[in-house]
């Protein structure tokens, strides 16, 4: 994998899944394949909320990565989640 892999841009594109900008290309990412790549998203009660397609859908990049308040996911683990589509 890249070193310093970051997000520039995200499209939500419906059921989970966004086309997301990495500084490397484009790649669209299923948000649910996240937790299959670290299960430490699974693990703890502040990743629950990406179980649900409304909290999800409005998740933004940041520059760097997709967040929603105190919840955001590491772009190294979303390029991963990429390569499970």
């Amino acid at each position: 994998m890249a070193k310093n892999i970051y997000v520039k841009n995200a499209k939500y594109l419906g059921d989970f899944k966004f086309e997301v900008d990495f500084n490397i290309g484009k790649k669209v990412v299923d948000i649910r394949n996240v937790e299959k790549v670290d299960r430490r998203y699974g693990k703890f009660a502040i990743f629950q909320p990406l179980r649900n397609e409304e909290f999800v859908k409005h998740m933004q990049c940041d520059g760097v990565t997709l967040s929603k308040g105190d919840v955001d996911i590491a772009p190294e683990i979303l390029y991963e989640a990429s390569m499970l589509n």
